[in-house]
């Protein structure tokens, strides 16, 4: 990325900063959010990081500093296992704002992931929520591959982004989503072929984050804001039903973001020069 394109990138984040700031927060927009993927976070913990002194890098402080009822990496630090955790991000004020709030749990790094001022194989887990899909689809694979370059021998990536088959999720990027800042979708049968060439083996799948499709009801509806809130122990053992059972990636027409847990393997698929291109291409 050169530093003009980069310079832009970080311009537009801080100029939303205030509209999300100001924003009135939405139950169905933010607890939900946070449960469904801390959920998958602790899954991870409990079947690939187990007994792991693990080191942790989360791939943007936006959530942690700005729409902070979004905030997992305090959650993820409440968790029960021995851990180091990092975070980057591109603008050094959401770095203020996210260390503000994370105090000293976290170390944190104004930089941007694709030129990250880490040591190959420095980490056990890479946590992107929506990291990814703010770049151009062109540089998704150089995303992936530093990932991959400092990510240890069988480190977990836990990748979330909005998914391009969900037709109201791309309208609503293309009319709305990318005036506000950089955000593109990404196809999930595209994003996996990626990541094997690139040398991940896909482990888990999860088309999330369906209560995004009625997300800003507290503007439009707050009747029903309302009521899925008194009612979040009915609406959280759905999602634990939908969400995070095994065929909710074959919902993913349905689903606004798609997840993928992957583990980096040792060597990269030996596939042609072409093949790869290709791949990259597509998603």
């Amino acid at each position: 990325m050169g530093g003009k394109n980069m310079t832009q990138r970080v311009f537009r984040w801080e100029e939303a900063i205030p509209r999300f700031t100001n924003y009135k927060k939405s139950f169905t927009k933010s607890k939900l959010f946070q449960a469904v993927y801390l959920a998958l976070i602790k899954r991870i913990f409990a079947h690939y990081l187990i007994n792991r002194n693990c080191t942790i890098l989360k791939t943007d402080l936006w959530n942690e500093g700005v729409e902070y009822d979004r905030d997992l990496f305090t959650e993820v630090s409440k968790v029960h296992v021995k851990k180091k955790l990092f975070a980057v991000d591109i603008s050094r004020k959401i770095c203020n704002l996210g260390k503000k709030r994370l105090k000293d749990k976290t170390e944190v790094v104004c930089s941007s992931v694709v030129n990250p001022p880490f040591k190959d194989k420095s980490f056990d887990f890479i946590l992107d929520i929506s990291t990814i899909d703010h770049f151009p689809t062109k540089q998704t694979k150089l995303v992936i591959e530093k990932y991959r370059s400092v990510l240890k021998d069988d480190g977990i990536l836990l990748v979330v982004f909005d998914s391009g088959l969900n037709f109201a999720t791309e309208m609503y990027h293309r009319v709305h989503l990318r005036k506000i800042y950089p955000e593109w979708t990404l196809v999930p049968l595209k994003m996996k072929g990626l990541l094997k060439i690139l040398g991940f083996k896909i482990l888990e799948e999860y088309g999330c984050y369906f209560m995004g499709l009625i997300g800003g009801t507290h503007r439009r509806l707050p009747i029903l804001e309302r009521l899925l809130n008194t009612r979040v122990n009915v609406v959280w053992s759905l999602i634990q039903k939908i969400e995070l059972s095994r065929w909710s990636k074959y919902l993913c027409f349905l689903a606004p973001q798609y997840a993928i847990i992957a583990k980096r393997m040792d060597t990269k698929s030996e596939l042609p020069l072409a093949f790869t291109e290709g791949a990259t291409k597509a998603c």
